[in-house]
């Protein structure tokens, strides 16, 4: 029966040991201040025409399916509605999960004010390594044709 005891703790210990240990946060402040960093950076570098600095705070994901010169014209076409006047974050949802198998994942609703058109501004990221990066940005505006 101790040999029995031993082989069942033995047993346990290993399957306890293999087990993969995650913790689950939805809409954090500190997540969500922590992504808001880089599209406060994105405005930024759109206002003053860093075209190539707000690239980099794309994934390459979003680089893989959009060539740069689509970005561009993108930011482009964003400088058709006008100057910048600012934004109201109108909703956010972010998801980490802290772990064996981290994942971080946030997504920001922007109200966006430019001189000419408004326009409500979708914002998907990720983190990568350490790095939170830019893998959705889609502009709705009455002011695109």
């Amino acid at each position: 029966m101790n040999s029995i005891y031993k082989v069942f703790i033995l047993v346990f210990s290993l399957s306890f040991l293999s087990c993969n240990f995650n913790s689950t946060y939805r809409n954090r402040t500190l997540d969500k201040n922590e992504a808001e960093i880089i599209t406060n950076k994105l405005y930024e570098f759109l206002e003053k025409d860093e075209f190539s600095n707000a690239t980099s705070l794309f994934s390459s994901k979003f680089l893989e399916v959009t060539p740069l010169d689509s970005l561009n014209k993108m930011f482009l076409d964003v400088k058709s509605l006008g100057k910048y006047e600012g934004r109201a974050l109108s909703n956010f949802e972010t998801f980490v999960v802290e772990g064996s198998n981290p994942k971080s994942e946030y997504i920001f609703i922007y109200d966006v004010n430019y001189e000419k058109f408004p326009s409500q501004e979708t914002i998907r990221l990720e983190k990568e390594g350490d790095s939170i990066k830019i893998v959705t940005y889609q502009i709705h505006s009455d002011g695109f044709n």
